[in-house]
């Protein structure tokens, strides 16, 4: 069972955590065990209480720069007027955020009840939230399969039951920002400096279509190699001969070139053919490397 919920907030480029605490413990009596299937692992004829550490008492708030203030309580937490209630009646949060581990959110349960008793004093909107899973499993023995899983309630516009339709994975709520008369009681001049909030749009969200994966590039015939595994050995031991003609062996430094470029007479001597153009050209600009640095 959840016991606390978490909410941060952005501010001056860092993130701010807040804990707010449950403060009542849920029990479960014969009727909700059959409510929500559990008769199979816990006994009907006893009455399950959470096992729950109750912390002392508060209530976290978020207030913008502009006004709005946020609250929020944790499942039974809303139906138990409590000290933690009173500060709420006092403040006044712009929007008050119920989070459940209930049956479906609908206006006839205990959820929209209690939610009724804030949204008269001090006049907040109340919003309860379920997950599906509890939805789909907790249904009342009286009620038809729902997919509520949230409730919002003002006093403006009164009760919007919340479902989650059957092809989607998220709802996104979309609310109107607006001014509210302030009233005072002791004769100061009304004035439109409370921060008000309506329900204006309900948002399906569906997963798209996974991304088809891009086929993989045809590949590309690669250029051949200039030489040949034969040819690139002849150069690089040509290339060894002058390097050790020069160090070893200077004397012999343009003999050496001179049997290096093509058309030398060896190779007719030994009646060998002559390189290919790419070695040759490559033979060709050894000999010119070698011969400008001597």
């Amino acid at each position: 069972m959840h016991s606390w919920v978490h909410f941060g907030a952005r501010l001056d480029g860092r993130w701010w955590h807040y804990r707010q605490d449950k403060h009542h413990r849920w029990s479960l009596d014969q009727s909700q065990i059959e409510q929500y299937h559990l008769g199979a692992v816990l006994d009907p004829r006893v009455r399950w209480w959470e096992a729950l550490e109750l912390r002392p008492r508060s209530l976290q708030l978020i207030e913008r720069g502009d006004g709005y203030t946020l609250a929020s309580l944790v499942c039974e937490d809303l139906a138990h007027i409590d000290e933690v209630i009173d500060v709420i009646r006092l403040v006044g949060p712009t929007l008050l955020v119920a989070l459940l581990l209930d049956g479906p959110q609908l206006s006839s349960r205990w959820a929209a009840r209690y939610a009724s008793v804030l949204v008269d004093d001090p006049g907040s909107p109340v919003l309860t939230v379920t997950s599906y899973g509890m939805v789909r499993t907790g249904r009342p023995a009286d009620h038809p399969p729902s997919s509520v899983v949230a409730l919002w309630k003002d006093s403006g516009r009164g009760t919007h039951e919340i479902a989650l339709d059957a092809d989607a994975q998220a709802i996104l709520l979309t609310a109107d920002e607006s001014s509210a008369i302030r009233r005072a009681a002791d004769g100061r001049t009304p004035e439109r400096t409370t921060a008000d909030l309506r329900l204006a749009r309900i948002t399906q969200i569906r997963a798209g279509a996974a991304h088809p994966k891009p086929a993989p590039a045809t590949a590309q015939t690669a250029e051949p190699p200039p030489f040949s595994p034969s040819e690139l050995t002849i150069l690089l031991s040509w290339s060894d001969a002058i390097a050790e003609a020069r160090l070893a062996s200077p004397s012999q430094l343009d003999r050496v070139l001179a049997d290096a470029r093509p058309r030398a007479q060896w190779r007719a001597d030994l009646d060998l053919p002559e390189p290919s153009a790419a070695l040759a050209d490559a033979l060709a600009a050894l000999v010119r490397v070698e011969g400008a640095a001597a």
